[in-house]
């Protein structure tokens, strides 16, 4: 998925009575926001007792231990970004459609259960696998993404779940600023997994060099030497506290660029002295 998806929202409502001192319209089983007068205790909501049931029901898939897989899905002896990226993009799409599927219709909860015991699976895949070079990149913007979405599932039956509209919005809008996030990510993801295709497309070692020197250019955003010196000048100074030598800060920003690329940039970025010695 390479695009931010639109706001939606779930549909969710409340019960009404009308308050037996002011007469005022309030929720039920909530004090009054007028005249702050107690509900009584026998008053219930069906329907929000279903989706707190609900909601409770799939934050418990949700927080399961891991090693506890649940769907149908073929368990992967090693995740790769690239074969998890589909997934979940899929599941970013599909999952409020099937939250407001089962608030709407009980019997669609099973397709929400699963939606979110799906995710689980790839999260549990994703951290039971090897985070191997050249791939780093890749499996960290991965792990992101599924804690993005795990942001989003939380967050969106934390809204489903709750007692009043103004809770409900409060959670509603967390959620949504996670799943434009989440967004985010996985155009990121898409996007890297992209561009290690592109670098990776020749077996030749020279095509290879071009290809990630192209890349790296690309994300610099200019081939200009002298703009990217001063840049890379700046990062020395700052890692270093001293006076970059001339031409070492290009080197150390066309390194760095070549870490986000294709090596594992957390790694580099902590062993400032990494480019003193090459």
């Amino acid at each position: 998925m390479t695009s931010q998806p639109r706001v939606t929202r779930i549909r969710l409502s409340w019960k009404q009575i009308d308050c037996r001192r002011c007469h005022e319209a309030r929720v039920v089983g909530i004090p009054c926001p007028t005249c702050n007068a107690r509900p009584d205790p026998r008053e219930v909501d069906p329907n929000l007792q279903r989706r707190q049931r609900l909601a409770r029901d799939a934050l418990t898939i949700l927080d399961r231990p891991p090693g506890t897989q649940t769907t149908s899905r073929p368990v992967l002896d090693q995740w790769s970004p690239e074969q998890g990226l589909g997934p979940l993009a899929e599941w970013l799409e599909q999952f409020l459609p099937a939250l407001n599927a089962a608030i709407d219709d009980a019997s669609a909860a099973p397709r929400l259960f699963e939606r979110v015991a799906t995710l689980v699976d790839l999260r549990d895949e994703v951290r039971a696998s090897q985070w191997l070079r050249p791939h780093m990149p890749l499996w960290r913007t991965a792990d992101t993404l599924i804690g993005r979405l795990t942001d989003v599932a939380r967050h969106y039956l934390l809204a489903c779940a709750a007692p009043t509209p103004l809770q409900a919005q409060t959670a509603e809008k967390a959620g949504q600023r996670a799943l434009d996030a989440g967004a985010d990510d996985s155009s990121d993801l898409a996007e890297r997994i992209d561009r290690w295709e592109r670098i990776t497309a020749s077996d030749h070692v020279g095509d290879i060099i071009a290809a990630l020197a192209v890349e790296t250019y690309g994300l610099a955003g200019t081939s200009d030497l002298l703009v990217l010196e001063e840049a890379g000048a700046q990062d020395f100074e700052q890692l270093l506290g001293s006076t970059s030598p001339s031409g070492m800060g290009f080197l150390l920003l066309f390194m760095s660029l070549q870490a986000e690329v294709i090596l594992d940039q957390q790694r580099f970025a902590s062993s400032p002295a990494t480019p003193m010695h090459c």
